[in-house]
């Protein structure tokens, strides 16, 4: 048992020994008289750890499994070790405020570590105040350290983190004099608050792995902070998150990126940046490359643009090489009809805000398929910035010619919208959904104007719980046919200026395919046979192209649900002799299942 003879002069002669046996045994905090870190009965034995008898203090364990320990002022009295949570379900709390101090020290066989999770769980909260160790090592998925305010976490060697690790603010200082190594099961919380932000910084390397979470509260501004600081930094986050951030701009998004310039040599800062885009009209075939921001320009010296299913017209390209007047700044790479490419090989093209360039009418698809399929619809965009990084840039397709789906139609200025026939087939349906992770719906009455307030067909169609995340219909019985180009406008359903994120879905009975001259739903060598025998009584030479073109689709059956098409701009007038209206979309894509009620509804209907 602990006391405190061997403290005095007298015994100093034993001093080694005493060490020793010390060392080989932690001292348990007990919270006997409050929380305070160090005082003399709040510990296992009699005083608080020392290094000097090569004891370490351990927070979270033996009688007092789950334990809270505090400092407020400097303490005197410096530990060979600490430990947060000591031991498998124990958990250990030490909170430190701007008055408290505390050095961990190595003493004989107490190596002077700071363990934040020594099997169990620990916490480190510090709002201020300063905590010195000679290795700081954390670990355990419910450990954390947090730090605010002023705080000073320092270590002498290596600092290995594999818990959670908050960082609040621009005022705190946690550096390392050794290694920095960041373990793939440890998460950086950089909450920001200012045009700057607390840096990890290492006087050696820094080893990057684990998650990045970014929360931006009121107050923040800028468009980049120094997250680590080191001689050297090695490896990057392998998932960044972002939360409370101001709504980004077409094209716009969070990353990191390493440079130089940081107090230790090379840094690893969060940066806003923008994305080019590459924009396509449909109906007049031209294309350009746009930066769609306000705020950032951005420089590049390659770019190219690819399409699997030859969709390019290479004769149209006007390239930045033929603009700048065979200057050769810029070098075309072998035009074909799957990809256009040209290089700088001197300086780079800076593209402002809202600034784009123009490469003709280079948009040329083949539409083809059955119903819904908008495969077609193929070209990618990759440009090179001049730090040397390859960049896949968005491609916005704005126009309704060719688009062989359904489409809803929004105007992003006035929050019209519309539901239009933008195929060649006649599609008849029975439910639709728009759907908007953000709320950008306007389901209050009169803006949504649905079909069922409309009364069309039969005045049966019926309104899901709308809501500002989800518009929903569904007939009750029968369809609603719209022939090609056929549209219906649905009113004032986008909040004007809100975020673009709608998703368009519809069921519908299948349409006929051409070729299928059966009707059992598949273009095969069957209906080929039916062809042959009626040619030049039910057939004409004509049906064995459609036949052939359309070889090995397949359709008809039960109703399907198909994902739509979103296209933003002006709504068009509606169709003479049509009820009801198509514009600016993203690509659809395959079938899925309408969610919420009305999937619901069509599955007790269909059942």
């Amino acid at each position: 048992m602990r006391t405190f003879v061997h403290r005095p002069a007298l015994l100093a002669a034993f001093c080694a020994l005493a060490a020793g046996a010390h060392g080989q045994s932690p001292i348990n905090f007990t919270n006997n008289l409050g929380n305070g870190l160090y005082d003399a009965n709040n510990w296992e034995g009699g005083p608080p750890p020392s290094a000097g008898f090569a004891e370490v203090g351990v927070i979270g364990s033996g009688a007092l499994p789950t334990a809270v320990a505090s400092i407020g002022t400097p303490v005197s009295t410096n530990p060979g070790g600490l430990t947060l949570g000591g031991g498998v379900g124990n958990s250990g709390t030490l909170n430190i405020t701007p008055c408290g101090s505390l050095q961990v020290v190595s003493g004989g066989p107490a190596n002077g570590t700071l363990v934040v999770g020594g099997g169990g769980n620990g916490t480190l909260a510090m709002t201020g105040g300063t905590l010195s160790a000679q290795v700081i090592d954390t670990n355990g998925a419910s450990s954390a350290v947090r730090l605010s305010g002023a705080a000073t976490l320092t270590s002498a060697g290596a600092t290995t983190l594999g818990a959670t690790t908050r960082i609040t603010g621009p005022t705190v200082n946690f550096s390392s004099a050794g290694d920095l190594t960041l373990e793939a099961s440890h998460t950086l919380i950089a909450e920001i608050n200012a045009a700057t932000h607390s840096p990890l910084k290492s006087q050696s390397n820094a080893f990057i792995n684990g998650a990045l979470n970014v929360e931006f509260v009121p107050g923040f501004s800028g468009t980049s902070w120094v997250l680590v600081d080191a001689q050297n930094v090695i490896g990057s986050f392998n998932a960044i998150n972002i939360t409370g951030g101001p709504t980004l701009e077409s094209g716009q998004f969070y990353g990191t990126r390493q440079g130089g310039s940081g107090a230790n040599g090379a840094t690893l800062e969060l940066f806003l940046d923008q994305r080019l885009t590459l924009a396509v009209n449909r109906d007049t075939g031209q294309v350009s490359i746009k930066n769609p921001g306000s705020s950032v320009t951005v420089n590049i010296d390659a770019y190219t643009v690819f399409s699997p299913g030859d969709a390019i017209a290479e004769g149209a390209w006007n390239s930045l090489h033929d603009q700048g007047g065979g200057a050769p700044a810029w070098t075309e790479s072998n035009p074909t009809a799957n990809r256009l490419s040209e290089l700088r090989a001197i300086g780079s093209e800076a593209i402002g805000p809202a600034g784009q360039r123009t490469l003709g009418a280079i948009y040329a698809p083949t539409v083809a398929g059955a119903f819904g399929d908008t495969s077609y619809e193929d070209l990618s965009f990759s440009y090179r910035n001049t730090a040397g990084a390859t960049i896949t840039g968005a491609v916005e397709y704005t126009g309704t010619t060719g688009i062989n789906n359904l489409t809803l139609v929004v105007d992003p200025a006035t929050g019209n919208a519309q539901l239009r026939n933008t195929s060649m087939s006649t599609v008849k349906i029975d439910a639709y959904a728009v759907k908007s992770a953000a709320g950008s719906l306007d389901a209050t009455d009169p803006k949504w104007n649905s079909l069922d307030q409309q009364g069309i067909d039969g005045n049966d169609w019926r309104e899901s719980n709308a809501s500002a995340n989800l518009l929903a219909e569904l007939k009750a019985q029968g369809t609603t046919e719209l022939s090609p180009g056929e549209a219906y406008n649905l009113g004032q359903a986008f909040v004007p200026g809100a975020v673009r994120d709608l998703d368009f879905t519809f069921r519908a009975v299948p349409v006929a395919l051409a070729g299928d001259y059966n009707s059992d739903g598949a273009v095969d060598t069957a209906d080929y046979t039916v062809w042959r025998d009626g040619l030049g009584t039910t057939f004409v030479q004509s049906d064995y192209d459609a036949w052939k073109n359309n070889f090995g689709m397949t359709g008809g059956g039960a109703p399907i649900t198909y994902s739509g098409v979103v296209t933003y701009g002006a709504v068009p007038p509606l169709v003479i002799g049509a009820i009801g209206g198509g514009a600016v979309p993203e690509p659809g894509g395959a079938l899925l299942a309408l969610a919420g009620v009305v999937g619901v509804w069509m599955a007790r209907r269909w059942a």
